[in-house]
């Protein structure tokens, strides 16, 4: 008995070192000279000129600024600037994003004698690194919540719009209207214009979904207006006695222009809005259908989508839908993620699935990508020690990629396995970051080995522990959409018994029409840069 065991446990082990050797060949890497651990809660990385820039706070109130080689990738310049995030005129950190040539760090500062709320900024130039002072770029009276203050580039990264909600005015009729303040400015974060608006809907009947700015610094809302109030009590999500209005204001006009978003037969659930590179922009979302599993309770099923050009001149251009087919609604023989009552006779209940990157070629065409993610919490008792605590989970799932050509019609779509779950940590590990690379659509994400060659028809495992797994990409033909699953590389074993730790998604960085960087941690004191080249 002894003996089979060790034959088993051997047969085992060929098989998992045969799974660790299946690495695609279709990669290059290459791996820098280790430099000095930068850590901290902020943490961004730009590709700027042909230099990659990573900007992050250090020692807590430090900000870290290194100019990094994507060709030697070494470190060739680093600069401490002591303080930065620290002073009590300066303000709470909010928010770092790019605008043109510059990052820009937002800090919210309640200034309590003057009874005023202040926006202030900081710059940090992506071409020469100086570090600007800080100046206020806005100054509201009375005290408004950190929270309470939203920020948004557009398409081309030379506007910026910061968004915050106004207490309702008074008198008949205005108390349940929503009123917002809207603020934008150009590429160096001056003001260019900025109104204070109420939307044309009481809140008793509508939710805000989304909003964004054109190139031109036109505003946009995402709105979902009921038919009544009693509408919105009863289903505030999924409820298909609801449509969407993409509401757009001008600089030059203190009223929007209201465009509703209607598909025949279908109700529109899930939507956004997306920029576009010329200007206006783009609404995307998933449609369904809603089937009962009680008498008195439905649930909706995306068995479809859209999407809907809308410019200045032309207003809300035809909007253009798709429908999931059989194979993409039922992939898998069991998906053990969903409940019973989640499949109805239109397939399986997509839960979750959001359009939420849109990517545009030169010939016209563009690809729209999704994916399904959850946040949920719920209260957990511990018997041992008697007290009761919120935990989180996080789910992030399959992706959605089409491509729509310039006409209009599919070319294809794809539905393309993944799980992963986190629970009471932060999300940045997981998910996925789309990259183009050699006419290829590229999307990377974390995953275990034992997903690489699942049928297809098999619902993927989950990944929980994020201290283990691979670099896994699905490459996909641009012109027939093939996908292709490849192993990059292993996090415990990059390259030579090198580990790669403090994996972030998002940090994933295209240098090249073939090539992207990702910097890790050692494990120690050291972080270092990794270049991924993609033959193919």
């Amino acid at each position: 008995m002894k003996y089979n065991f060790l034959i088993l446990l051997l047969i085992l082990m060929l098989q998992l070192s045969g799974q660790e050797a299946k690495l695609s060949d279709n990669f290059i890497l290459q791996i820098g000279e280790e430099y000095e651990e930068t850590v901290g809660g902020v943490t961004e990385f730009y590709s700027y000129k042909q230099n990659v820039i990573k900007l992050a706070n250090h020692n807590g109130y430090d900000l870290v600024i290194q100019k990094l080689d994507p060709l030697t990738l070494k470190e060739v310049e680093r600069i401490e600037k002591v303080n930065f995030f620290k002073g009590v005129k300066k303000g709470k950190f909010r928010s770092v994003m790019q605008v043109a040539d510059k990052a820009v760090f937002f800090f919210h500062f309640w200034d309590k004698k003057n009874k005023k709320t202040l926006i202030n900024v900081r710059t940090v130039s992506l071409t020469t690194l100086e570090v600007s002072d800080f100046r206020t770029v806005l100054n509201v009276k009375g005290e408004i919540s950190i929270h309470s203050f939203n920020f948004k580039t557009s398409f081309d990264e030379r506007k910026l719009v910061i968004l915050y909600k106004l207490k309702s005015q008074k008198g008949k009729g205005l108390k349940n209207v929503d009123r917002f303040s809207i603020h934008v400015f150009d590429d160096n974060v001056d003001e260019i214009w900025n109104k204070d608006v109420n939307l044309p809907y009481m809140k008793t009947i509508s939710m805000n979904l989304d909003f964004s700015i054109d190139n031109d610094g036109s505003f946009y809302f995402l709105t979902r207006v009921y038919e009544d109030e009693k509408s919105k009590k009863k289903k505030p999500f999924l409820n298909p006695n609801s449509h969407i209005e993409l509401l757009e204001l001008h600089k030059d006009s203190d009223e929007f222009i209201s465009s509703k978003i209607e598909v025949q037969d279908y109700f529109v659930d899930m939507a956004s809005i997306g920029q576009a590179p010329e200007d206006g922009v783009v609404v995307t979302g998933t449609l369904g259908k809603t089937f009962y599993v009680k008498k008195k309770e439905s649930l909706l099923t995306p068995i479809g989508f859209f999407f809907a050009k809308y410019d200045k001149d032309n207003g809300l251009k035809k909007v253009n839908s798709y429908d999931f087919s059989d194979k993409i609604l039922n992939k898998y023989k069991e998906d053990k993620r969903l409940k019973k009552n989640e499949v109805s006779k239109f397939g399986a209940y997509f839960k979750d699935l959001k359009i939420n990157n849109l990517v545009y070629s030169d010939d016209g065409s563009i690809l729209l990508i999704g994916e399904q993610s959850n946040l949920s919490s719920r209260n957990v008792i511990s018997a041992s020690i008697g007290y009761t605590h919120t935990s989180v989970s996080i789910r992030f799932d399959d992706i959605f990629i089409a491509k729509i050509l310039a006409d209009g019609t599919l070319g294809w779509l794809r539905r393309l396995p993944k799980q992963q779950r986190v629970d009471n940590r932060g999300a940045s590990e997981m998910s996925f970051e789309y990259v183009g690379l050699n006419d290829h659509h590229y999307l990377f994400y974390q995953d275990h080995i034992a997903n690489l060659n699942r049928p297809e028809d098999e619902s993927p495992s989950p990944l929980w522990d994020l201290t283990t797994g691979y670099l896994m990409a699905y490459r996909i033909n641009d012109a027939t959409g093939v996908v292709k699953k490849e192993a990059v590389f292993n996090f415990a074993d990059v390259n030579n018994g090198k580990k790669l730790e403090d994996f972030i998604t998002d940090n994933i960085l295209r240098i090249s029409g073939s090539e992207i960087v990702i910097e890790g941690f050692n494990g120690d004191d050291k972080d270092f840069l990794v270049k991924v080249t993609a033959k193919k």
